[in-house]
């Protein structure tokens, strides 16, 4: 593969992914029967994560559909704002012809296609000057117009833009006009991204919704505790997390809703070899069973988790909650620690420590 054809590939693209495709794709559907927004207090915010199974697809149609599913199962659940997971914004890529052979090719020598393989710098720069407006105008285009029909809050998962000479890893957050309300991107870049050049942000704001200032913090970012930490100093009470996987990452996610007083919205894949499960986090002390779980996904579907939010609960203290079984099985131990908590868990009676 070569500049001559990823120009090739950008000419073609440019005609199979345009945004009056998009609109008239999704303007054909039928509108939000609810407006959700039309009534907010703190008391009773409803969030959704969305649990994403396909990646790959046929035709913009496709995509901008399935999109828009989430989104209107959402809604009719209540949701006031709806968080995708991470690299939504990628997902177009799959409607490129040749697009595996791309892939393999970004990477250097040698590396098998995983998350954590090394990127030839110098090709990824050809490839994103060349492909990366289709890949804008299908992320932006369809998360902007899916908020405005549903007249709804939209996380929108993340993308990869091409901005001044620099790779930016970036989620945008769309409001019910479909305007864009703001962005947030990425703090540390880590792997593949690292190798890749994506610039680190060296700022973590909230974006004002009409539900109030809401934090974005996707994917490896949660391990920087740092980030909550300045969130909720800046009195952000929920954040969406977007994410690819689940594993030890939801559990992070949980002990810092936990450690920082925080409602997380965490999306994410539940293709194979990713097994996420999309869920809703707490403080430990505001979750039935003391384990800092409100909602999960249920299975490995594709569907969006939806839950209803009092921000303004605040009667309970962290550090100061007894933790449920469930709450310190796994790696939430080894979690909680590396970001500074001293949680211990229980030890059974008649037990003495090491």
């Amino acid at each position: 593969m070569n500049g001559g054809l990823l120009s090739l590939i950008s000419f073609y693209m440019s005609f199979k992914v345009t945004p009056n495709r998009i609109l008239s794709c999704l303007e054909g559907t039928s509108a939000a029967s609810r407006r959700n927004l039309e009534f907010v207090t703190p008391e009773a915010v409803r969030v959704a994560a969305v649990q994403l199974e396909k990646l790959e697809y046929q035709t913009i149609q496709e995509y901008a559909l399935g999109m828009l599913s989430h989104a209107r199962a959402a809604v009719e659940q209540g949701a006031q704002l709806v968080v995708y997971p991470e690299y939504t914004g990628l997902l177009p890529l799959t409607l490129a012809p040749g697009w595996r052979r791309l892939c393999r090719w970004l990477l250097e020598e040698g590396q098998a296609p995983t998350l954590e393989a090394k990127v030839d710098p110098g090709r990824l720069e050809q490839a994103a000057k060349a492909l990366h407006n289709f890949l804008e105008e299908a992320y932006l285009d369809t998360f902007s117009t899916i908020a405005r029909l549903q007249h709804v809050c939209i996380v929108a998962g993340t993308g990869l833009f091409w901005e001044e000479g620099k790779l930016r890893h970036r989620a945008a957050v769309f409001g019910p006009a479909g305007e864009l309300l703001g962005v947030q991107d990425r703090v540390n870049p880590v792997g593949a991204e690292r190798w890749a050049g994506v610039a680190p942000s060296w700022e973590v704001e909230p974006v004002n919704t009409p539900l109030g200032p809401v934090g974005v913090v996707f994917g490896p970012d949660a391990y920087a505790f740092e980030c909550f930490q300045i969130l909720r100093a800046k009195q952000v009470k929920l954040v969406a997390a977007p994410c690819v996987r689940g594993g030890v990452l939801a559990d992070l996610l949980r002990s810092r809703a936990n450690g920082m007083g925080l409602y997380l919205a965490h999306a994410c894949y539940s293709a194979p070899g990713l097994d996420g499960r999309a869920g809703i986090y707490a403080p430990l002390g505001a979750t039935p069973h003391l384990d800092g779980v409100l909602a999960l996904a249920k299975d490995g579907a594709a569907q969006a988790v939806c839950q209803r939010l009092n921000l303004e609960k605040e009667d309970y203290l962290p550090p100061e909650s007894v933790p449920g079984a469930g709450f310190v099985a796994g790696d939430y131990l080894p979690s909680y620690r590396y970001g500074g908590g001293a949680l211990q868990a229980a030890q059974p009676a008649g037990d003495a420590p090491a």
